[in-house]
C-alpha cells in the first residue's frame, strides 16, 4: 500500500470568488494557500488560467505564480494550466523562463488546450487560435524549442533559453494522454473536470508511455472536501452543489454561496435533488482519515505519482483546514 505523503500532493487553486468576497480578497487567499503548501510540505502549488468567468480570479497564472513564489521558500509553484491556444509559445517561454531564472528549480508549467472560459472570452483573447491536438503538438514543440534551442526558427527566447521550468501536459482526454506519452512529458489528468473519463484517460497514458524508464510520470486531480467529521464535510459541500445546480438547471451563474445558505435552499423535488447531489459525483468527501484512505485507493488504482487536490469550499479557514487534513496534519 502506498503512503500518502504531503510531498506527493499538489494544491490546485482556481481562485474562486465566493459570495461577498472581492478579487483582492480572493487573490490574498490564494497566496495564503501557497504559504500553507510551503509550511506543511506539499510538493506543489498550482494555479489555473481562466477568462471571462466572473466568479473565478485566476486569469493571470504567471502573475499569481510570481507572487506565490516570492512569498514561499520550498514548494514548487506552477500553472495548471497555461492554455497554449491563447498565447504565443515565445511569450510563454519568456514569462515562465523569467520565473525560472528568478526562482530556480521551483517553477512548473503545465500546458493545455481548452478555452478556459466562455467562447466569447476566448475569441476576445485570440480569434485565430488552434486548439486541435495537432495544433497543441506544434505549440508544445515550439515552446520546448524556445527553451532548449539557442535559436528556434531564427528567434531566441532571451529569458527562456537555459531557464526551462518543469514542463507538463494537462488534459482530460485520451488524446492529451497519448500526446504526453509521445513527447515524454509528465501528464496531469484533470479528474476534477472529467471524472467519468478518468480511467480511460489514465489507461491511455499508461499504454502509450509503456515501461520506458523516465518516460512516465503521472498526476491525477480530484475534488476533495475534508473536515473533522463527515457531517461537517458534507455540509461544506452544499456550497458547490448549489452553485452547480444553479448553472445546470436554472442557467444562472452565481458566486460560491455559504453552505448555510445552500443548505436552506436544498431542493425537495426528487429530480432536482438528484441533480443537486450529483454535483459532487467523483468528489472525495469526509473526515480526514477516511479522505486520506480514499486518496490512497485512488493513487493505487491509477498508479499516480502525485495527486492534485482541488477544494471548492466557501470558508477560507475551512478550505485551509481541509488541505491540512489531507496532508495528515492535526
Amino acid at each position: 500500500m502506498k503512503e500518502l505523503t504531503p510531498q506527493s500532493l499538489v494544491i490546485h487553486d482556481t481562485a474562486p470568488i465566493v459570495d461577498g468576497a472581492s478579487v483582492r480578497d480572493t487573490l490574498s487567499r490564494s497566496i495564503d494557500l501557497a504559504r500553507l503548501a510551503d509550511e506543511i510540505g506539499y510538493g506543489r502549488y498550482w494555479t489555473a488560467e481562466t477568462h471571462g468567468m466572473r466568479a473565478v480570479a485566476s486569469c493571470s497564472p504567471e502573475v499569481i505564480c510570481a507572487a506565490a513564489a516570492g512569498t514561499t521558500q520550498r514548494v514548487r509553484i506552477g500553472a495548471a494550466g497555461v492554455l497554449l491556444p491563447n498565447h504565443s509559445p515565445l511569450l510563454v517561454s519568456e514569462r515562465f523562463g523569467t520565473l525560472e531564472a528568478i526562482y530556480p528549480d521551483r517553477i512548473d508549467l503545465a500546458v493545455g488546450r481548452s478555452l478556459g472560459g466562455p467562447r466569447t472570452a476566448a475569441d476576445a483573447i485570440r480569434n485565430d487560435r488552434d486548439n486541435s491536438v495537432p495544433g497543441a503538438a506544434r505549440q508544445i514543440d515550439a515552446l520546448t524549442g524556445y527553451f532548449r534551442n539557442e535559436y528556434h526558427d531564427g528567434v531566441r527566447s532571451v529569458t527562456g533559453y537555459g531557464y526551462e521550468p518543469q514542463l507538463w501536459i494537462l488534459g482530460t482526454s485520451t488524446s492529451s494522454a497519448a500526446l504526453a506519452a509521445e513527447r515524454g512529458l509528465p501528464y496531469a489528468f484533470g479528474g476534477h473536470l472529467n471524472y467519468n473519463d478518468l480511467d480511460d484517460g489514465i489507461a491511455a497514458y499508461h499504454n502509450a508511455a509503456g515501461h520506458t524508464p523516465g518516460r512516465k510520470y503521472l498526476a491525477v486531480s480530484v475534488s476533495v472536501i475534508a473536515a473533522d467529521t463527515r457531517a461537517e464535510a458534507e455540509h461544506l459541500a452544499e456550497s458547490h452543489r448549489m452553485k452547480v445546480m444553479q448553472r445546470r438547471v436554472h442557467q444562472r451563474r452565481i458566486y460560491l454561496p455559504s453552505p448555510d445558505v445552500a443548505a436552506r435552499a436544498r431542493p425537495t423535488d426528487p429530480a432536482l435533488l438528484r441533480e443537486y447531489e450529483g454535483a459532487t459525483t467523483g468528489f472525495v468527501i469526509g473526515a480526514g482519515s477516511e479522505v486520506r484512505q480514499a486518496l490512497i485507493s485512488l493513487q493505487e488504482r491509477t498508479e499516480a505519482d502525485e495527486l492534485i487536490v482541488s477544494t471548492p469550499v466557501f470558508e477560507h479557514e475551512a478550505r485551509m483546514r481541509s488541505y491540512r487534513l489531507v496532508a495528515g496534519c492535526s
